[in-house]
């Protein structure tokens, strides 16, 4: 048998009949399927089930605390812990690019910073059910647009970026009654995939979408916007087929779907995004993205997109260290790739 094959074995053993219920129970219900798990990936590595291990070891630890506990410990030591290697080095890159008028000491406080908020989404995201109870932890500016434009009839589509929890928007557009379709990227590990989607699709009831590689799930998003749906999708990625813009004053390209969707429904395009004020509590920024409606469906796209990019970029200045500066959003210079790209600080 090959190692994976008796790590799957060992795994099933461990969580389903060699630990008490009550351990399995303070692991969380998306603990238990753990033979549905492993028999839906495709072919996991040895790595794979490390990276498992890790995760589930990490939120078993935090599950007993206070999701505001759990936040700020999490926080901390991301922060203590990401602040080397490749990741962090490609977020100063992006940061000496993006805001050169700082010192480098403040770009190094705001990837700290950075750091510390991406800690606190990573175990956020396995307490969505407990904020999603908690809908006085979100106050979300504009929420009656949202609600008028949502009941409408109409569809519309939500379009946010990775600041403040991203993950958590959904919670706060459940709260006011409106029920959101989402769009995520599929996950390298298999067996993390699995855990992510039973996670992320409890607050998108109106139905979870993978983008995959190979995968088209346009025609079923637009049929579900013209339907009078509500699709949410981050929508700050770089994106070499989508529209080519300034950001930050440096040339990139950017993810189009947003604003693709909405001209082709004719539903409002609306950028929505959060900031964490203090602990886990969250303003929501809500904010109407005009989408022009001429002979030239290209050229309208690429107008709503440099529009909603606009509109980020305001939101990122105002809160740089909330924002993930890690994608690679610009491309760098052979030099500055290389530093990245060292395994040495």
């Amino acid at each position: 048998m090959r190692t994976g094959g008796i790590l799957s074995v060992l795994s099933v053993k461990w969580l389903d009949g060699g630990m008490p219920k009550a351990f399995l129970a303070r692991m969380g219900d998306w603990l238990i399927s753990t033979e549905t798990t492993l028999a839906n990936a495709e072919r996991p590595e040895l790595r794979h089930y490390l990276e498992l291990w890790m995760l589930r070891a990490v939120v078993f630890i935090l599950q007993p605390l206070s999701i505001d506990i759990a936040s700020w410990l999490m926080g901390k030591i991301w922060r203590v812990a990401m602040t080397r290697g490749r990741r962090h080095r490609r977020a100063l890159a992006n940061l000496a690019l993006a805001l050169p008028e700082k010192s480098e000491a403040e770009r190094r406080r705001i990837a700290a910073g950075m750091e510390e908020n991406f800690g606190r989404v990573f175990i956020e995201v396995f307490r969505l059910a407990e904020l999603q109870a908690h809908p006085e932890r979100f106050d979300v500016a504009g929420a009656e647009l949202v609600t008028h434009l949502a009941n409408g009839g109409g569809g519309l589509v939500l379009a946010s970026l990775h600041q403040g929890n991203w993950e958590a928007n959904a919670c706060a557009l459940n709260a006011l009654g409106v029920k959101p379709a989402g769009v995520y990227r599929q996950l390298s590990n298999p067996l993390v995939e699995d855990i992510m989607f039973k996670v992320r699709s409890a607050v998108y009831p109106a139905g979870l979408y993978c983008r995959r590689p190979r995968g088209n799930i346009a025609r079923q998003l637009l049929q579900l916007v013209k339907a009078g749906g509500t699709l949410a999708v981050l929508s700050d990625l770089k994106d070499d087929s989508g529209v080519f813009l300034d950001f930050f004053g440096a040339p990139t390209s950017t993810n189009s779907f947003a604003a693709f969707v909405a001209r082709m429904t004719g539903a409002p395009l609306i950028a929505a995004g959060s900031i964490r004020t203090h602990g886990v509590n969250f303003r929501g920024q809500i904010e109407l993205v005009p989408v022009p409606h001429t002979d030239d469906r290209n050229a309208d796209i690429e107008v709503a997109t440099k529009r909603l990019a606009a509109v980020f970029e305001r939101w990122i200045r105002a809160h740089p260290d909330q924002w993930l500066w890690t994608h690679r959003k610009w491309r760098l210079s052979d030099e500055e790739e290389a530093l990245v790209g060292r395994t040495k600080d």
